[in-house]
């Protein structure tokens, strides 16, 4: 780290003193060795990034001519390729521009990778800066939403790292090959016929989930205007039963009578009348039941 720090790039401008001019990376891998029962030698590699970010820099504010505002224009657009990346990995984009710098090159693994991520923005609280804090802040929470997927360092054997080692080399040395001949698109291939073939793969699986969600977006609509409908009907039919009720349209009656008749002058009868009367609209139905006993 001391050496890193020697050999960083700092001037002096108008807004600070001792500027960078240029961004600090600082890796650290560390490979742990372990044995198992068997006696075989397992392998657990780990890696952790520092990395300073140089600000963007106004050379119309700072000062900065020549070799100065070159330095300032690369680290602008550094910033401004880092910025595309954690754009197009928040909207999650099918392709993320990891190659169009060597800054988001190194940091592929900690922007969207498997790793945990930290990032620290510093502001000024002078209202001369206010552009620049505000842009800053704006930058920091956009990194923020970056989703990414840590995971604990597997152990492997040595074989199985020489042979991920010898993969990673192999696929390298043909996307270099495929640069210097000019027969692909940055990458060789068999890499990019991979890589469109997982994102045809992709392309179908939204499809499919697209079509079912409209699919169940439309029965959705459907049973929620069937149920409008009902209640509306429900709610009608309530109202009507209550104003026939209030009006009288709608009752039940029963009534009992008791008279003495004489039959035939032969002998006394007692009748004993049941009726009951259902108002139903503006009709009437009347049942009446009449027991005769004579004595």
């Amino acid at each position: 780290m001391t050496k890193g720090a020697a050999k960083r790039q700092t001037a002096a401008t108008l807004m600070n003193a001792h500027s960078s001019r240029s961004h600090s990376v600082f890796c650290v891998t560390v490979h742990i060795k372990e044995n198992s029962c068997d006696g075989e030698e397992l392998v657990k590699t780990g890696k952790f990034n520092l990395v300073d970010l140089a600000g963007s820099e106004s050379i119309g504010r700072s000062g900065a001519v020549d070799k100065r505002a070159r330095e300032a224009g690369n680290i602008n657009q550094s910033l401004l390729t880092l910025g595309r990346v954690i754009t197009a990995l928040v909207d999650r984009a099918p392709h993320v521009p990891y190659r169009e710098s060597k800054l988001t090159r190194l940091l592929q693994d900690s922007l969207g990778g498997r790793t945990k991520t930290c990032i620290i923005a510093t502001v000024s609280p002078a209202l001369i800066n206010l552009e620049e804090t505000v842009s800053t802040l704006d930058y920091a929470h956009r990194a923020k939403n970056i989703m990414n997927r840590p995971e604990v360092n597997q152990k492997l054997t040595k074989r199985a790292l020489i042979k991920e080692y010898t993969e990673e080399i192999d696929r390298l040395k043909r996307d270099l090959a495929a640069c210097r001949d000019k027969n692909g698109i940055f990458v060789a291939p068999e890499n990019y016929s991979a890589l469109n073939n997982q994102l045809v793969q992709q392309k179908d699986s939204i499809t499919a989930l697209e079509v079912k969600v409209t699919s169940l977006t439309t029965e959705l609509t459907e049973i929620s205007s069937l149920f409008t409908k009902t209640n509306d009907e429900l709610e009608g039919c309530q109202t009507q039963l209550s104003d026939l009720k209030a009006v009288g349209l709608i009752g039940f009656n029963y009534s009992l009578d008791l008279c003495l008749s004489v039959c035939a002058g032969v002998c006394m009868c007692v009748d004993v009348w049941v009726c009951v009367s259902l108002w139903v609209g503006v009709r009437r139905v009347c049942v009446c039941v009449c027991v005769c006993v004579c004595v």
